[in-house]
């Protein structure tokens, strides 16, 4: 959840009574000021789920409350909660040449701002064995080679202490060492590589696109579906996935192998994307949908 940026809170009101609840004025305050207000009618025993868009405008711990009308029964009638919106985001982007690193450097700060909402760190690989990882909020690992069993076990420890991960590997990834830390956080594992960078006009494309998922829900225009998809980039080169795993497919490539894979738990949520964040793989960095 970002400052300025618009988030969602969800509501679940459910009618414990025997009797159809007509026109429930639902009402939704944060930080003292009401962001939101909808009229329910529950049948009998059934339950309403309202989702209720909101721009927050504070950093920090901001206090939530959700309350309906007043009803025979008064204590269950608010629920409070907070949301807390960090000042800033601190990645740590680790990759080994500028190329791995360039263009997600640009997307997350383009202007190179010291007080962006996004700030970067970028070391190599041998620095991660090194680093604090307590510091920063979100890991990017844009084709590392490998990890040793004592970093991924501290990479399991960050992410189960409520961070994130995303993946990008590469040409220089080593795909039975990257299967190792995948297994460990839902994934599948990367079976192989499809390379027609020796035939020409042979491409793949985007295929269907979970254009719900929080990650692309907000993204685009209302209008667009899949029917009417958004420009896809040009991959020539992509990992193949393994697609048993529990993880969920965002996006998939047109044959229906995995682009951009989720991995989410009640502690962590990590991120797969199977294509390199290069040029000599894909015009993706160029595209819109990579910002």
């Amino acid at each position: 959840i970002e400052k300025n940026k618009p988030g969602e809170i969800r509501v679940v009101v459910k009618n414990f009574s025997k009797n159809r609840t007509q026109d429930v004025l639902l009402s939704a305050y944060m930080d003292g000021r009401r962001v939101g207000q909808s009229s329910l009618t529950i049948n009998a025993e059934d339950e309403s789920v309202v989702d209720m868009k909101v721009i927050l405008s504070k950093s920090g711990y901001l206090p939530g409350l959700i309350e309906i009308d007043d009803d025979p029964l008064a204590a269950d009638n608010k629920r409070y909660f907070h949301i807390f919106i960090p000042t800033q985001i601190n990645v740590l982007l680790a990759g080994n040449k500028v190329q791995d690193t360039e263009f997600i450097m640009l997307a997350l700060n383009p202007v190179a701002q010291t007080t962006a909402p996004i700030q970067v760190k970028t070391i190599n690989a041998m620095q991660m064995a090194v680093e604090n990882l307590n510091n920063f909020d979100v890991i990017i690992l844009s084709n590392i080679p490998r990890m040793d069993e004592a970093s991924m076990r501290r990479l399991e420890g960050f992410l189960n202490s409520g961070k994130g991960l995303l993946i990008i590997p590469g040409s220089d990834a080593d795909v039975s060492n990257y299967n190792l830390l995948l297994s460990k956080i839902g994934f599948g594992r990367i079976l192989n590589l499809s390379d027609n960078s020796s035939q020409a006009d042979v491409y793949m494309k985007f295929g269907q696109i979970d254009y719900s998922h929080s990650i692309i829900r907000g993204m685009f225009d209302q209008n667009i579906s899949s029917d009417k998809s958004l420009e896809s980039p040009y991959f020539i080169k992509f990992f193949k996935v393994d697609g048993t795993a529990p993880s969920q497919t965002v996006i998939a490539y047109s044959n229906n192998a995995p682009f951009l894979e989720e991995s989410a738990s009640k502690h962590f949520s990590a991120l797969l994307f199977t294509s390199a964040a290069s040029l000599s793989w894909s015009d993706w960095p160029l595209k819109g949908i990579f910002v």
